[in-house]
């Protein structure tokens, strides 16, 4: 009788720090979720600004390719 009550009590030890365990890996779980979260907001708002710094940076080189056009043939001012 006392090597049955032996082995419960040594599976009930068992089962509590399983418990604190699985507890433990379930808070590290939400936390890590709460970040993911956060960061894939933070990433789509990123690239949705790096999207409109990439529209900005052509529509600049847009404009400075128009100032360089030269026309030849055209009647028109000398060039110096």
């Amino acid at each position: 009788m006392e090597l049955i009550s032996a082995v419960l009590k040594n599976h009930e030890q068992e089962i509590h720090t399983l418990d604190r365990r699985v507890e433990t890996v379930e808070q590290r779980t939400m936390a890590l979720q709460t970040v993911a979260e956060f960061s894939g907001g933070r990433i789509r708002t990123l690239e949705d600004q790096v999207q409109g710094l990439q529209e900005q940076v052509d529509d600049l080189e847009d404009r400075s390719r128009k100032k360089t056009l030269r026309l030849m043939g055209l009647p028109g001012a000398r060039e110096r």
